[in-house]
């Protein structure tokens, strides 16, 4: 198999366990952010000006972690599809493409199943504060296979030139 051809269930792969762990990681760290937020505001030896700029990045960072979610997301669609262009296509490369979508169900449902059972858990309560970063990995299943539909379209339907 073409290593360039080879690389996209992998490519698949990586983009799929890189946002899970960047939303877990997200979701981790604004709770450990508001443990210590929630000292700093008890500790009577802090001045109020710390405390003000401890609350204020605690409001901002669902919003900051959420829409840096997005962001890697539109961007790792955008290098996916920048690489597919430079894929050369083949006909015969359709059997892999149908293989690599298989495989790319086969890992979103996994992620997106693993995402779920995180957020089921009652210790979770923050992922409210995340709705981008929780649709797309409630449906990571059908987003991507929209990615992976349009890198197809990307494959096959360029231009030959």
């Amino acid at each position: 198999m073409d290593s360039k051809k080879g690389f996209a269930m992998v490519q698949m792969l990586l983009i799929g366990v890189f946002l899970l762990v960047f939303a877990l990681v997200a979701i981790f760290s604004y709770k450990a952010f508001d443990d210590l937020n929630t000292e700093l505001q008890l500790d009577p030896d802090i001045s109020v000006a710390a405390k003000n700029v401890s609350s204020n990045l605690h409001s901002a960072t669902p919003d900051t972690l959420d829409n840096a979610f997005l962001t890697i997301f539109g961007l790792l669609f955008i290098v996916s599809m920048v690489a597919a262009y430079f894929i050369d296509d083949n006909p015969l490369w359709l059997i892999v493409v149908v293989f690599v979508l298989i495989m790319t169900a086969l890992v979103a449902g996994a992620v997106s199943n693993t995402w779920d059972e995180f957020t089921d858990d009652d210790a979770i309560t923050f992922e409210h504060q995340y709705p981008k970063t929780n649709w797309i990995l409630d449906h990571f299943l059908i987003v991507m296979l929209a990615v992976s539909a349009s890198i197809g379209l990307v494959i096959f339907a360029k231009g030959r030139g």
